[in-house]
């Protein structure tokens, strides 16, 4: 019997300081089916549900790669190259896992990954320069009066 264990998902402040827009956007070009007709808490769980499966999924793929690696070293004869070589062998574009209905690989995990960060920093700019343009203009206002 086989019981898989729930990701662990990670409060994300920076997707719950995302508009509803961009939250949409995003979970669009992650492939989360009906994102368009998602409230906003809901896109939010969605999105930080996948970053959650990736973590597990690229943390799988590691441990699985490493026994791997260290079964062939018990099985081969000792020799003087013990360089620990991340280079195994094992096609990095071969399917991974399904996430939400698509097959991912492990460079299409990390460029998500790192496309889902982007966008969070972009968004965290904006709202950061959204909110000191804000707090000039009420200084601005104040000084004058």
């Amino acid at each position: 019997m086989t019981t898989e264990i729930e990701p662990v998902r990670s409060n994300s402040p920076e997707l719950a300081a995302m508009t509803l827009p961009k939250l949409k956007t995003v979970a669009t070009q992650l492939g989360v089916d009906g994102a368009a007709k998602m409230k906003k808490d809901a896109l939010v769980e969605a999105i930080a549900d996948l970053q959650a499966k990736n973590r597990e999924a690229a943390k799988a793929e590691r441990e699985a790669r490493r026994e791997a690696r260290n079964n062939r070293k018990k099985e081969s004869k000792p020799s003087n190259n013990t360089q620990d070589s991340d280079d195994d062998g094992d096609d990095d574009s071969a399917p991974l896992i399904t996430v939400i209905g698509q097959t991912m690989t492990v460079v299409e995990m990390i460029v998500t990954t790192v496309v889902v960060a982007l966008i969070v920093t972009t968004v965290v700019v904006d709202v950061t320069v959204t909110a000191i343009a804000t707090v000039t203009a009420h200084l601005a206002k104040s000084a004058s009066q």
